[in-house]
């Protein structure tokens, strides 16, 4: 009687999360068919130029251009263009330059979702009980503000969580060697996350380290050999103007958005509207206290936090855990960079959600699960950043006191 009890309820909580998870889809679907996708825009375009032999970074689209080269988002008043991912990363859309714009925007909303699918289910394997999980990651987390604005700009965050992901199941399975290319193409495609390598040196596998870093190398000098090195120097130098200002003005006056199409597409205009927060510490800091932080006070803060965090790691985490402890980091240590950090970044968060929504104390899924609801609550002031903040302390609160809760 109780077994069929258990079966009746779990098969209640799957129809419930993939009912959520139906009509998450179905407000994705609406945003994907009413905006443009600015995002998705500067990197398809940014791609197409890098085949053309054209310098994505500094590009300016004038009339006697083919369209398919018009970001219609990108300020003429400013010298660099809107593209901020890595050349490597850019190059990965090559698959799609030839296709339609239009066709391209469909094609992105599937493959989001595909790939969210597949990390919730590889995570699901390692649950110690489903329950949580499933309502988090099908019910709640799509239907975050997060969730939506990364749909509706196209962006590309979900793509390094399904390599965040196998990283993590490969470690699981002790399939380091596997983890070596891994960690070295997310490298590539987010630096940030070089701070992974050292998964390896906290395990003392050195030879690991070794091949790890030498792949890193291998892969970037044939990139660099590849596309050339006068496309990374650009990209370094467009990163140095972001640096310079708030990224967040770099949309300009959208002098090109008086055209009535571009590619056949007559939603340019169009953008999606969400409860907008930029959780970096800067803006926090100069929004609520209008302290604004002189750049050199911020690697010092950076570097500080990134050597007190390692020590923590070294002497008192968990092996088990130091692969999540090491994606904590790499996530948090983005917070000192003098750049937005909007709120699809959330989605790299997800692995750590796991752990925390699968731990044995009910008290600790209780309290993730309120944090992530603060996400819904626009009347509180940066809630977003709020939220983000106390994912982070809770994490670190759990990773203290890890043999407890697991």
């Amino acid at each position: 009687m109780n077994n069929s009890r258990s079966i009746l309820w779990k098969t209640v909580v799957w129809i419930i999360a993939f009912i959520g998870f139906g009509y998450s889809f179905y407000q994705s679907f609406r945003h994907t068919q009413n905006t443009f996708g600015t995002d998705l825009r500067n990197r398809i375009v940014g791609s197409r130029l890098m085949e053309a032999k054209i310098d994505p970074f500094f590009y300016h689209w004038n009339e006697k251009d083919n369209d398919e080269w018009l970001d219609p988002y990108h300020d003429p008043k400013q010298i660099n263009s809107r593209l901020s991912i890595t050349p490597f990363a850019t190059h990965i859309h090559y698959p799609l330059n030839h296709v339609h714009y239009q066709k391209t925007r469909w094609f992105w909303l599937y493959f989001q979702y595909c790939i969210y699918l597949i990390t919730v289910f590889i995570l699901l394997c390692y649950a110690k009980t489903s329950f949580h999980w499933i309502i988090i990651s099908l019910s709640i987390l799509p239907f975050t503000p997060g969730w939506f604005m990364h749909i509706e700009r196209g962006q590309i965050y979900l793509l390094y969580l399904l390599i965040i992901t196998l990283i993590y199941h490969f470690d699981r399975q002790k399939k380091f060697k596997i983890n070596t290319f891994l960690i070295a193409i997310l490298t590539l495609l987010r630096p940030t996350f070089i701070l992974i390598t050292l998964i390896f040196y906290f395990r003392k596998q050195y030879r690991r380290l070794i091949e790890c870093v030498l792949l890193i190398l291998i892969f970037a000098v044939f990139h660099v050999f590849y596309v050339g090195s006068d496309l990374y120097q650009s990209y370094f130098e467009s990163m140095k103007m972001f640096d310079a200002f708030n990224i967040e003005n770099h949309l300009g006056d959208r002098y090109f958005l008086n055209f009535i199409e571009v590619e056949g597409m007559s939603n340019v205009q169009a953008i999606g509207d969400f409860n907008i927060n930029n959780s970096s510490i800067q803006n926090f800091l100069w929004t609520v206290f209008q302290i604004q932080i002189p750049k050199s006070f911020s690697l010092i803060l950076m570097f500080s936090y990134l050597a007190a965090t390692l020590y923590w790691i070294k002497e008192k985490v968990n092996k088990n855990l130091m692969f999540l402890a090491l994606l904590f980091i790499g996530i948090t240590i983005e917070y000192f960079i003098r750049a937005p950090r909007m709120p699809y970044n959330f989605v790299l968060w997800l692995p750590i959600i796991f752990e925390l929504t699968t731990s044995k104390r009910t008290a600790i899924i209780n309290v993730t699960t309120f944090i992530l609801l603060l996400m819904f609550i626009p009347i509180i002031p940066y809630n977003l950043f709020i939220s983000e903040l106390s994912l982070a302390i809770l994490f670190f609160y759990y990773a203290i006191h890890y043999k407890k809760f697991s």
